[in-house]
């Protein structure tokens, strides 16, 4: 029993390295890292300031696989919020989406339940996946496209086992 929970602890403790190195976070940064449920949670912060990160456990509910890291700073006219990688924190700032190894369409908040036009957010997580030359990784879930065009997929995808409902009479 105790080898296995040494082995249990040097595990969580590899693991823990591992995502260190992961994170976006660099050493010269000087802001706070705080960590939220959802989006929604991160947009209701009124402690944020310029140079903070901010991690959060689902896009809409923790564990929704919209989980992601963001750079807070100054709006600018080049960076307009998108309510996707782009999120509007209040008080001039926004949330700026950071990852650099693979997106999904959760990051982006497509829900993916039927009622909603996924394609809009399909859309903006391929679009930034080939401004920042990373592949689209949805390994599962169903999206429904409705009134979306021209989605530019040029990055790598793996798709898994998704499935995509595509609403013929608007194409």
């Amino acid at each position: 029993r105790k080898a296995i929970a040494s082995m249990g602890l040097g595990g969580v403790a590899l693991a823990e390295t591992i995502f260190a190195r992961e994170s976006p976070m660099t050493a010269d940064t000087n802001g706070s890292l705080q960590r939220y449920p959802s989006v929604l949670a991160l947009k209701s912060q009124s402690t944020l300031k310029e140079g903070d990160w901010a991690e959060t456990a689902g896009f809409y509910a923790p564990g929704d696989g919209g989980a992601a890291w963001y750079r807070i700073q100054k709006s600018s006219a080049t960076l307009s919020p998108n309510d996707a990688d782009i999120l509007d924190v209040g008080r001039q700032l926004i949330a700026v989406l950071q990852e650099k190894r693979a997106v999904n369409y959760k990051m982006f908040g497509a829900p993916g339940d039927g009622d909603h036009n996924d394609g809009v957010q399909i859309k903006l997580a391929h679009e930034y996946a080939n401004r920042h030359r990373v592949p689209v990784v949805n390994l599962s879930g169903e999206f429904w496209i409705r009134q979306t065009h021209n989605i530019p997929i040029v990055t790598s995808v793996t798709w898994g086992q998704t499935i995509f409902h595509i609403d013929e009479k608007f194409n």
